[in-house]
């Protein structure tokens, strides 16, 4: 099996079985029998669905559907490289199970990236106002309806800004202070945008209803669901109403806010108008236009399920939902979760907790629909896909899902939540085969999510059992990373601890990394609980027994979380949470590391790692919590100050780590990072995508030593004299540039800004100002920019452009002081000179710490080992090696063999199987012995970089790698890369 992602090499993921053994020679891993592939192209046709004559999507659905009832062994539908665009989603029942014990695999072929997209392509683009450089096209697909737009690959906002002519509220929408509303252009489809309009942890949005002179009627019932809110009875904590005073911070879909590289579709006219950014030519640009809301949905029956279906090396993309453009607009209750009742309908969720009393059962409310879908659902296993450029969740697994895995995908620019397990509406189901329980989802790096609802949260669980959340990287989210139970307990408190019940039982959410958390909203966590983690169990004499109640609880352990943007708790138990066992966790910067308000209690937080203080209860009494043998360390912690252990066994694990050594490092967190190094100085690096080989340096200074511990941690030995504040990491996936400080000259400052010295910052300085509508800009050579600042209570809004084009818009509230804070991160430019420019749009004080750029390189070769260009010198043996690249090695028993190739670039990785009966070899450049590496590990790891090397000049090199010793050495591939 070959696969690249983003240009690099990654992990193969697809059929990867858990354990391949060498014993007298190289086996294939032992898998079902093949009973038949089924091939399809996005071009094929007909129904013979060969490799020599493919077949389309739906005809594949057709055949395996008539196959699947005798299936004697697996059945394979391979994809065909390409974007297979969608008018409709890919429909699957238990029709299309996999039967007697085998599997119905949909997956890519070797060194395939098939896309299912549900876009539509727009072209026929011309002038429509040369002055404003708006374009205009009418070919679009009749009644296209959309709310997102993608330019070259990019996520384009929508026309928007903020409100040019000033609104005082009333009960029924606004007052503006003159008439100019009414003459824009479809003033209905006007959308007003309140950040934390409903809670600091909210994003609501609601559409304009009409307008008449300077009356603004908004619509119902959003109107009504996000400023009517009823207030709490018996025990019952009311979600708070926003008042009808608050106004929008900005205005979405206007066509007269339109700027450079904003769309609008104006439906009346089915017209999609669009100003390009400078550099983009219209008629060469794609433009894709998602036009359907699911991409592949599998629906069972609580009678028959569907089953055994596995996913693998596909990309799942460019779908939309439509619902927050309707009059139920985005009312958000909590964590996307949305109120959607009609203005004559009783409350909705919140039962006999609410005046007036509302519907059943509590907490009932509207869950955010997945782009991909899934009920009475049984052992499906998504592996190794991508989910990005979506308008909903990633992907959501509802009602009667059991025994499923996701693991080893990436899921990224996505408008709400990553991954959805459970229903909110049914906490206490009473059929059996309604149980939501024995998923898994493991091993998936998610980040930038919420790109649109940024209430959403990276993995969130309602009412499951037997679940477990283990070893993912969750990084640049806008609210919490991982959460159970939204607004499950909301009733619940140490005074009435059983007001309500639920499901909930022995789930685990272990061994996750979650950094640059909270960016945007607060009232969170990086792992966020709430209601009953498990009911409690009592004696025959109806007291508590502790024991069996905590061991069927929550289990959370050895995460590693840091970098909290707003309030309040790392690890948080919120209202009704019971039965949690926190231990051998690791947090710091944050407000507060562990803590909540008004949680029932029983929870024990033992043997953990903090940073900052712990056991916090601001509001509310708890009964039963045990906190002891927990470890305080530093606010900003050094390589000795954490335990290795934990450091490593947290994040992905091997196998599934090429998912983010593929990209650009992420660097999250770096210490010391201030004045000279020391000799034999250890500074502890956390981020993302460190892999064997990776490069730390400082300035022209390169580390002495690289031990990495993970693809989130190393810990880098800086030489005497190194800037540690100009740290870099370099990997193949690309290189994260040293600090620009605020003091650095070629950093240009517009209006009324003030320098000053700020401790805590880098270099201790910042520059300030106080003033809407300043700016600071800076060009820089990269992919990629961080905006670094401090974060506080008096910061606000920023508006963020690249090159001209607005990009995005960030908020750099906190809860209190937090420093080097990633206001704004921006990715996916275009290799080469930008410029960034930020400008201040509300708040007391806008800030500026630092930038930081990052280089992803241009795409790299891949050089397999049947190249006939490497030279084998000794006894080399070709042979098949399934989960290999391109499912293929070649290997030698005898010392001294050797392998070498010539290649022009800057650097080379040695890509291998890794496993307990490999060596170390000798890594040769130019004739030049560079380096020992060792490719042992202590169980079969596929498509390891066993040795990389950089910083080569630029030119034609010779790698030759020499057996030294190990009973086999293996060459799967080599990749190369230009810088």
């Amino acid at each position: 099996m070959k696969t690249l992602v983003g240009g690099r090499i990654a992990l193969t993921i697809a059929l990867l079985c858990a354990a391949l053994a060498i014993a007298g020679g190289f086996s294939a891993p032992a898998r079902a029998a093949v009973q038949q592939t089924v091939y399809v192209s996005p071009s094929g046709s007909g129904s013979a669905c060969t490799s020599a004559a493919p077949c389309s999507l739906t005809q594949a659905q057709s055949s395996v559907q008539d196959l699947a009832p005798s299936m004697t062994g697996d059945i394979v539908v391979q994809l065909a490289d390409g974007t297979y665009r969608l008018d409709s989603p890919l429909d699957l029942t238990a029709a299309d199970s996999g039967r007697n014990g085998h599997t119905v695999i949909w997956q890519a072929a070797p060194n395939a990236h098939p896309v299912l997209s549900g876009a539509k392509k727009i072209t026929g683009w011309s002038l429509a106002d040369s002055s404003k450089n708006i374009w205009k096209t009418t070919d679009i697909p009749a009644n296209l309806n959309t709310r997102q737009l993608y330019v070259n690959g990019l996520r384009a906002p929508i026309a928007q800004g903020a409100p040019p002519v000033g609104l005082t509220g009333n009960t029924t929408g606004y007052t503006a202070a003159d008439s100019t509303y009414s003459t824009w252009r479809n003033p209905a489809s006007l959308e007003f945008v309140y950040p934390a309009g409903n809670g600091l942890w909210t994003e609501s949005r609601c559409r304009v209803g009409s307008i008449s002179g300077t009356a603004i009627t908004m619509s119902q019932p959003c109107w009504k669901n996000v400023t009517q809110r009823p207030a709490g009875a018996n025990g019952g904590f009311p979600f708070p109403s926003m008042s009808t005073t608050t106004r929008p911070t900005r205005i979405e879909n206007a066509y007269e806010l339109l700027h450079a590289g904003q769309w609008y579709l104006d439906k009346s006219s089915s017209t999609l108008y669009y100003i390009p950014a400078p550099g983009q030519n219209m008629p060469t640009i794609d433009v894709e236009a998602p036009s359907i809301e699911s991409l592949l949905t599998g629906t069972g029956t609580l009678g028959s399920p569907i089953r055994d279906i596995t996913f693998s090396g596909l990309q799942f993309a460019y779908a939309t939902w439509n619902g927050p453009s309707s009059n139920l607009g985005f009312a958000e209750v909590q964590a996307n979760l949305t109120m959607t009742g009609a203005t004559t309908d009783p409350p909705q969720g919140t039962c006999n907790f609410s005046s007036p009393a509302g519907t059943c059962p509590y907490g009932a409310y509207t869950q955010e629909p997945g782009n991909v879908s899934w009920k009475y659902a049984q052992y499906i296993t998504f592996e190794g896909n991508t989910f990005t450029h979506l308008g909903a969740a990633g992907l959501a697994f509802g009602d009667g899902s059991q025994h499923n895995t996701i693991i080893g995908n990436v899921f990224t620019d996505i408008s709400g939540i990553g991954v959805e397990l459970g229903s909110a509406g049914n906490p206490n189901p009473t059929d059996s085969r309604e149980f939501n329980s024995y998923n898994t989802i493991n091993n998936n790096l998610i980040t930038r999510i919420g790109v649109e609802y940024p209430g959403a949260v990276g993995i969130l669980l309602f009412f499951t059992q037997h679940t477990q959340v283990a070893h993912n990287d969750i990084h640049d989210v806008p609210y919490s990373g991982i959460s159970s139970g939204a607004v499950a307990g909301h009733a619940d408190t140490a005074a009435h601890p059983n007001l309500t019940t639920n499901v909930n039982s022995t789930n685990d959410i272990s061994y996750n990394v979650i950094y640059n958390y909270m960016n945007t909203l607060a009232d969170g966590g990086a792992i966020y609980l709430e209601g009953h983690q498990n009911e409690t169990v009592l004696n025959t004499d109806s007291t508590v027994n502790e024991s069996a109640s905590f061991a069927g609880g929550l289990t959370v352990t050895g995460n590693v979380v840091y970098n909290q943007g707003g309030d309040f708790f790392a690890y948080y138990n919120d209202i009704g949470s019971q039965w949690i066992t926190y231990s051998n966790n690791v947090q710091w910067s944050a407000p507060n590391g562990n803590g909540g308000c008004y949680p029932v209690g029983h929870i024990s937080f033992t043997g953990n790692y903090y940073a900052n203080p712990i056991n916090q209860l601001p509001c509310g009494s708890s009964v039963d919590m045990q906190f002891s043998n927990n470890t305080q360390i530093p606010g900003s912690p050094s390589a000795g100050d954490l335990p290795q252990s934990v450091l490593s066994g947290a994040g992905l694990e091997p196998a599934y780590q090429g998912i983010a050594t593929s990209a650009t490092p992420r660097l999250g967190y770096a210490y010391p990072r201030t004045g000279s190094a020391t000799a034999g100085q250890q500074v502890l690096v956390a981020g993302s995508g460190f892999s064997s080989g990776t490069q730390v340096t400082w300035g022209s200074a390169s580390a002495t030593s690289v031990n990495v511990l993970s693809s989130e941690f190393l810990i880098a030995t800086a030489p005497a004299g190194a800037a540690l504040s100009q740290i870099a990491v370099a990997t193949g996936g690309g290189k994260t540039l040293p600090v620009v400080d605020d003091t650095n000259s070629g950093i240009s400052y517009t209006g009324s800004w003030t320098a000053q010295t700020y401790n805590g910052n880098f270099g201790n300085t910042q520059h300030y100002t106080t003033t809407n509508g300043d700016s600071f800009s800076y060009t820089f050579s990269g992919t990629g920019i961080d905006y670094i600042t401090a974060m506080d209570t008096n910061r606000g809004n920023v508006n963020v452009y690249i090159d001209g084009v607005l990009n995005q818009q960030a908020n750099c509230y906190a809860p209190s002081t937090q420093p080097q804070q990633v206001c704004a991160s921006v990715r996916g430019l275009s290799s080469g000179s930008h410029t960034i420019k930020v400008t201040k749009v509300d708040g007391t004080y806008m800030t500026l710490d630092a930038l930081i750029a990052y280089v992803q390189p241009p795409s790299d070769s891949v050089i397999d080992d049947t190249n006939s260009g490497i030279s084998y010198t000794g006894s080399w043996t070709a042979q098949t090696y399934n989960g290999n690249f391109d499912d293929t090695q070649h290997y030698t028993t005898t010392n001294g063999d050797s392998f070498s190739y010539t290649f022009s670039g800057t650097g080379i990785d040695y890509i291998t199987a890794m496993d307990t009966n490999r060596g170390n070899v000798n890594v040769y450049i130019d004739g030049v012995l560079n380096q020992q590496a060792n490719c042992s590990a202590s169980s079969t790891k596929l498509q390891q970089v066993c040795a990389s090397v950089r910083g080569l000049s630029n030119g034609s090199h010779t790698i030759k790698v020499t057996k030294v010793d190990g009973s086999y050495m293996t060459l799967d591939a080599l990749q190369l890369s230009g810088g």
